[in-house]
């Protein structure tokens, strides 16, 4: 996906560091447990965090099926149900 422009080492560190920064909120979350302003703020932040990984998640995998791996899975699959229409199992 890099090759054709679609996905870029830039988004992959964004992506990373996002994860990373959801990792983080959420156990800030866990050890505010008793400060239930603190704890609303860091809810709302896991919130647009998560937002913005999805964003990111879905730009990476939208093309997943037109990969080399995708086509040859596709193929396979193709050929299992042909053999096992074949041999009856």
């Amino acid at each position: 996906m890099m090759a054709a422009s679609l996905w870029s080492k830039q988004e992959e560190i964004i992506l990373k560091n996002v994860t990373e920064q959801i990792e983080n909120c959420k156990i800030d979350i866990y050890r505010s447990v008793f400060n239930s302003v603190k704890k609303s703020q860091l809810k709302s932040q896991l919130r647009k965090l998560n937002e913005e990984q999805t964003k990111l998640l879905t730009k990476k995998c939208s093309y997943d099926y037109v990969t080399d791996t995708a086509f040859a899975s596709f193929k396979r699959l193709v050929y299992l149900m042909g053999v096992s229409i074949v041999t009856g199992k």
